[in-house]
């Protein structure tokens, strides 16, 4: 609505005392606010900011609506009110402000509210201007006080029921006219309005008990739902009762809101969903008021080209196109936010597809059958209203594209250059260039989506990729697979073990020690050993990625080329094991979260940490000994009562950084829950400790990698009467400044009875012993799963190490 729309009630007589004397008045007040929040908060620019909007929507008013001739004192006591409402907002920008502070000024605000009407009674200065601008401080100050008890950690999202809700109801009204008409006095109104003040100063009280707060936040807000519910019942019933009023009817009234408020409304809530969209967390840590009050680039971008081709042909198209896009994004960012949350990763687009059925089967397991499939028709409503709720901001802002092509074409250059700036910082984000300067906002939504985009299409060239090698495998129609093993196996993959090992004369000198005395034990007991070297995949971490190489024979050296494996139809080395009658399990010590990949790796059981049976104390990061994890092994499943022989994968843990403290060998068969080791994981110093030094970090890596081969070597001597077939691997080199070696190699030692042995040491070029030659040239881990299954399958494809 236009000014000149607007039928005056202003006696002309009034003249121009009242703004005169407002105007003085909001210069005092507002130097008075700069120099408060300068002193006891510190952030002056959002309550000053705050406080010139405001003032410039009361000269307004008051210009417009005031009648009278003198500006009383009932208008300052609600300027007052405005100003400290003002106030709380620098506490919303302001890190850890003093409650008592906050409460001192939100009591004040709540306590003058009464005056200022009784001021205007007793001098006769009652006006709609004065009845507004009441009302408007009022749920102003409601809804800044739920912000900062929602950014300061005290109450959660839904305390903003009790500061939004007269908003929202004010936006549904630009929906459903009926809304808008006035309601009758009533004492039910006000005294759940005296609930949601009290309810309010409670929350914000330093001394109200915790265990108070869920009760009080969600009885106001339940109270106040129910209010407005029942006066939106009555003005939607009335509407049907009465006939429609002119237009001119609704131009005045103490409660219709004029319709340039409304479109402040619609308009408003148009931007802030487009906005809540784009700034949407997609990592647990993303929930701050700093992340959600972020200025998205994009955001002009969409507003200026729907302003621009809003009254074109290309206008449903390009809704369309924005909607989808906001939609997919937001799927994208919940996606990154569950998997942050459960698995410690963002979600791959491509690679975890193979997941959503483990996800629905471990949902149905966590809270039933019936209550998932509610949860995923929930969820899906929740994104059908999330794109009706975007169809319509679309079309808010496409409304008012403008007639003039001139004013268009402008908007469309404008997007154009706005563009430009959303591809400079998201290409900075995406460190393909620097920029010179920093942009007054983020393009992190684009970069997500374009990093994303990226990691699709590579997930689906090394899915095509492995595709092809799963199709051309030549084990999958063969026969007599791994039939010339005998016994059980127990794949080894010992974590940090590399060819520094061997090498580097820090390490080498005690680990090559231990190895050759361990060879002597073993042979001792009519145990054979061979030794080689592997080149692994990663460095420094990402031991999964060694996992996977080994077992699918394939180079998977990042976690794209990961993900694609998982979703592949490729045969790992375990299902070739359950194909050919062994039982197949990974032992996991160091899985604490949930491992739904492990579903298409070939494990019929898997034993991660919680599965084990440990009652020990952590060794800080690493979860319980390496002695105790073969020990949980035996118990569990190498039981005597067993029909089948085992292949396991066990991932040992002790010499995961940070290397403190290191355990110590005790008798196998006092190990027990594991509490034997308590001792030990409260001994040495903490990792902060050790880490201060680089050379000490050194010599505690030394000493548990010592342990965790110690440990191997007494668990094959513990099984030499009965000796299953022990590959032991290094899954990578520790990291460069520990290992003193850039190489990727790392040992394999193969250790059980001779004729399984031989095969491995013919077929594999190994070296005879635990310890390689000082040449061994390193043979790629993803060689190894064909070089299993070759040389222990009567009907197999022969394979060979060409040397």
């Amino acid at each position: 609505m236009l000014p000149s729309d607007i039928e005056s009630h202003i006696p002309p007589g009034r003249g121009d005392a009242p703004l005169a004397a407002l105007g003085v008045a909001m210069i005092a007040l507002g130097v008075a606010l700069v120099g408060a929040t300068s002193l006891l908060l510190g952030d002056v620019w959002a309550p000053l900011g705050a406080y010139l909007a405001m003032s410039a929507v009361v000269l307004r008013g008051m210009a417009r609506d005031y009648p009278h001739s003198d500006l009383g004192l009932c208008n300052l006591v609600t300027l007052l009110r405005a100003t400290l409402v003002c106030f709380l907002v620098g506490a919303i920008f302001t890190e850890a402000p003093s409650v008592w502070l906050v409460m001192g000024a939100a009591t004040l605000a709540f306590a003058l509210d009464g005056v200022d009407g009784w001021l205007a009674r007793r001098v006769g200065l009652v006006s709609d201007f004065g009845a507004r601008f009441d009302m408007e401080t009022d749920a102003a100050l409601a809804s800044v006080i739920c912000l900062w008890l929602l950014t300061s950690g005290t109450a959660g999202w839904e305390i903003l029921i009790l500061g939004f809700t007269r908003y929202a109801f004010v936006l549904a009204s630009t929906v459903l006219p009926a809304l808008r008409g006035a309601l009758p006095p009533s004492f039910r109104r006000k005294a759940i309005c005296a609930v949601q003040v009290g309810a309010l100063i409670l929350l914000v009280f330093p001394l109200t008990p915790p265990m108070l707060l869920p009760a009080l936040t969600i009885g106001a807000s339940v109270l106040l739902l129910w209010s407005f519910a029942v006066d939106a019942i009555w003005l939607l019933r009335q509407a049907k009762r009465q006939p429609a009023k002119s237009k001119s009817d609704n131009r005045i009234g103490a409660t219709a809101l004029p319709s340039v408020q409304q479109q402040v409304f619609r308009f408003g809530g148009a931007a802030l969903i487009l906005h809540l969209v784009l700034v949407q967390p997609n990592h647990p840590t993303g929930i701050s008021w700093a992340a959600i009050s972020s200025f998205a680039l994009e955001l002009p971008v969409i507003y200026l080209l729907l302003l621009a081709f809003g009254r074109t042909a290309l206008a449903v198209p390009l809704r369309l196109t924005i909607t989808a896009m906001l939609l997919v994004l937001s799927l994208l960012k919940t996606g990154d936010y569950a998997m942050f949350t459960a698995l410690n990763r963002g979600i791959n687009p491509v690679g975890d597809l193979a997941l959503v059925d483990a996800g629905i089967r471990l949902l149905t397991g966590a809270i039933g059958p019936a209550w998932s499939v509610l949860a995923l028709l929930a969820a899906g409503l929740a994104y059908a209203g999330l794109a009706g709720a975007l169809w319509w901001a679309t079309g808010v802002w496409a409304q008012a594209a403008p007639d003039r092509v001139s004013w268009r074409s402008g908007f469309a250059v404008t997007a154009c250059i706005s563009g430009a700036l959303v591809v400079a910082d998201a290409g900075k984000r995406m460190d393909l260039w620097t920029l010179p300067f920093d942009l007054p906002g983020s393009a992190s939504a684009t970069a997500l989506a374009v990093g994303k985009l990226e990691l699709a299409g590579a997930t689906l060239q090394d899915l095509r990729a492995f595709e092809a090698a799963a199709a051309n495998d030549p084990f999958v129609d063969a026969a007599g697979l791994l039939d010339l093993i005998d016994r059980d196996v127990i794949l080894i993959f010992l974590e940090s073990y590399g060819r520094t090992s061997l090498d580097t004369p820090l390490y080498a000198d005690l680990h090559r020690a231990t190895l050759a005395n361990g060879q002597t034990k073993l042979e001792s007991l009519g145990l054979s050993t061979a030794s080689g070297v592997l080149a692994s995949p990663t460095r420094g971490g990402q031991s999964w990625l060694a996992h996977a190489t080994f077992a699918n024979g394939l180079w998977i050296d990042s976690e794209t080329r990961y993900r694609a494996v998982l979703a592949s139809d490729r045969k790992t080395l375990f299902h070739f094991a359950s194909d050919a009658g062994f039982q197949t399990a990974a032992v996991m010590p160091q899985i604490t979260l949930d491992w739904p990949e492990s579903d298409v790796m070939g494990f019929e059981t898997i034993l991660a940490a919680a599965d084990l049976g440990y009652q020990g104390k952590n060794f800080n990061w690493v979860t319980m000994p390496d002695q105790f994890t073969f020990h949980a092994l035996e118990r569990l499943l190498r039981r005597p009562d067993r029909d089948r022989p085992l292949f396991v994968q066990v991932a040992t843990g002790s010499s995961h950084a940070p290397w403190v403290p290191v355990p110590t060998l005790v008798a196998w068969d006092s190990i027990g829950d594991g509490q034997v080791f308590n001792e030990m994981a409260s001994s040495g110093d903490t990792p902060k400790q050790v880490w201060r030094d680089r050379d000490r970090v050194r010599a505690q890596y030394r000493l548990a990698v010592d342990y965790a081969l110690q440990t191997i070597i007494a668990y094959a001597e513990l099984l030499a009467e009965d000796p299953p077939l022990i590959m032991v691997v290094g899954d990578h080199q520790s990291a460069g400044f520990v290992a003193l070696d850039e190489r990727p190699d790392v040992p394999i030692h193969v250790i059980g009875p001779s004729h399984l042995v031989n095969a491995a040491m013919a077929n594999w070029g190994l070296a005879p012993g635990m310890l390689p030659t000082d040449d061994a040239p390193a043979l790629p881990m993803n060689q190894m799963r064909d070089l299993v299954l070759g040389t222990f399958s009567s009907a197999g494809i022969q394979q060979r190490v060409e040397r």
